[in-house]
């Protein structure tokens, strides 16, 4: 009687992890679920969108979610324009997009235990010579320093970028 019990409950498991999947196939934690925005790419070879997603940390709410495309156009999921990258941001940032290996994206994705910790999702679609690929990494403080460092750059890059429109600087 207990072995149909755990099959059952391991089948609506398996189902809510599939729920729980990107573009890319990986399995997003649930803080991430229905966080990923549909996009529409700009034309052209190599054009790119990159959504940076947060949630949590103490307050629960994490830091604006923001999406920055290939033409350099940054702006709020919601619609709300923040401006242009400079056209030296923008190269550095689509080299660093073009030019690094996409396997790096599966590698270290996973949140801890830190419940006042703001989970990080990255969410990069581009249009490579094969369709239109998406690639995934998250992390938190506690698990940030298993990201590879290509991923936390392009990360580094999109969120210095968008404290320099939001501020200023």
């Amino acid at each position: 009687m207990r072995t149909p019990a755990i099959f059952v409950i391991a089948v609506v498991l398996a189902r809510g992890s599939a729920a729980a999947q990107s573009g890319s196939g990986d399995v997003l934690p649930p803080a991430f679920m229905g966080s990923i925005h549909p996009v529409v790419l700009v034309s052209g070879d190599g054009a790119w969108t990159l959504q940076v997603i947060s949630r949590g940390g103490v307050t629960g709410g994490g830091a604006d979610d923001l999406v920055i495309r290939s033409t350099g156009h940054v702006r709020y999921p919601g619609g709300g324009d923040l401006g242009r990258m400079g056209a030296g941001e923008l190269a550095t940032l689509t080299q660093r997009i073009h030019g690094m290996n996409r396997w790096h994206w599966a590698i270290g994705s996973r949140l801890g235990t830190c419940s006042d910790c703001v989970a990080t999702l990255l969410v990069l679609t581009v249009r490579e010579p094969d369709g239109i690929h998406t690639y995934t990494a998250f992390w938190d403080a506690t698990t940030r320093g298993g990201i590879h460092a290509d991923v936390l750059e392009i990360y580094d890059l999109a969120v210095g970028r968008i404290r320099h429109v939001s501020f200023g600087k």
